[in-house]
């Protein structure tokens, strides 16, 4: 186990930080807005997107340098190549790859499409290596992708033959294919990527499952998708973020539900054995965790997008059998949404909103 023994929201007082050491590193503004997407840093860089914003209002994915330098690698332009990158990027031998949920120039969605498939060259410049139709085809991909085996894969959160969302692989020259179609008792519209461990990918749906509350599905090539849980509201309930996995156990959290209503942290393993973490409570201990959990120094980092002493979202540790509130937001950001990452001893991360400009803000905060 990641971190010993955990102790329930109603058994404890939260204990909160007097002062917090964020620092605010970019602003969002017209340049781009909507920052909702998991960061990565690699090669020495911080790697996100923002859902809208730069030159044609349509979003850009951007790179940071852990000093705040912030550059934009490519803004979106719409219907001929996308419209709308939600999810945050994967990087593959220098080169970025990565979804928009909309534009794309196929089908009648909203922006002209229902999503694309893009490549940014490590030696320059955007492709777009897939448009993707509407139902009954792939629509609105949603989770950041995975690499495996030579391939990508993610996840649509509509399309397929029920309308349920899909899992899909794709070649690096944009080749396409539905791999899994969800129909409902095995889940329904997944809003977060995968996640391998020992050679099996592993992923939530929002809703579906028996209770409609949402499942953790396992997928791999040649065994197909299998249900491993069902959320029942009480234990969790509707999961928008992606697993991560450490030390051969998955972690994650649900963005409604348990004790309190407010989302949970939870473990599982690749059998199933599913056990609730920890249970939010609004104020002051968060409310609606969304973006993936970061491991670091044998703890769980993470944010909520509402609650703390504002109600404008969290940083929060889960660590040594108690919560612990780092950082309510206010002044310096709304809603912090996406996965956060640590880099050199510190967690930098994304709000979706607020700060100074209103467009939501790009942060540092020491461990």
């Amino acid at each position: 186990m990641l971190v010993g023994a955990w102790r329930d929201a109603n058994s404890a007082p939260v204990p909160l930080r007097a002062a917090s050491n964020l620092k605010v590193l970019y602003k969002f503004g017209l340049s781009g807005y909507l920052p909702i997407g998991d960061l990565i840093f690699a090669n020495g860089l911080i790697y996100g997107t923002a859902a809208g914003g730069g030159t044609k209002g349509n979003g850009i994915v951007f790179d940071l340098t852990p000093a705040g330098v912030f550059n934009i690698l490519y803004a979106f332009n719409g219907a001929p190549d996308g419209s709308g990158p939600t999810t945050g990027v994967t990087l593959v031998d220098g080169d970025i790859y990565g979804t928009t949920a909309y534009g794309g120039h196929v089908g009648n969605g909203p922006k002209g499409g229902c999503g694309s498939l893009y490549e940014i060259a490590a030696s320059g410049g955007e492709s777009v290596l897939s448009r993707f139709g509407c139902a009954p085809q792939l629509e609105y991909p949603a989770g950041k992708l995975l690499e495996y085996d030579g391939l990508l894969y993610g996840t649509t959160a509509q399309g397929g033959s029920a309308r349920a969302g899909t899992i899909f692989s794709a070649t690096k020259l944009g080749k396409t294919k539905i791999v899994h179609d969800f129909a409902g008792p095995d889940g329904g519209a997944p809003e977060a990527g995968l996640v391998e461990l020992d050679g099996t990918m592993y992923g939530t749906t929002s809703g579906g499952g028996t209770n409609r509350d949402g499942t953790i599905f396992a997928y791999s090539p040649s065994g197909g998708e299998t249900v491993l849980h069902n959320f029942d509201g009480a234990d969790g309930q509707f999961p928008r973020s992606a697993m991560i996995a450490v030390d051969g156990t998955l972690y994650g959290t649900t963005y409604y539900g348990g004790a309190h209503g407010k989302g949970v942290v939870f473990s599982i393993t690749p059998a199933g054995a599913y056990t609730v973490l920890y249970n939010f409570a609004g104020r002051p201990d968060g409310d609606n965790p969304q973006g993936r959990l970061t491991p670091y120094g044998g703890a769980l980092y993470g944010t909520t997008v509402a609650g703390g002493i504002d109600d404008k979202g969290t940083i929060f540790k889960i660590g040594g059998g108690v919560e612990t509130i780092l950082h309510s937001f206010g002044t310096d950001g709304i809603g912090p949404a996406g996965g956060m990452v640590a880099v050199n001893g510190a967690l930098y991360g994304t709000t979706s909103g607020g700060g100074p400009i209103g467009g939501g803000t790009i942060f540092r905060f020491p461990l």
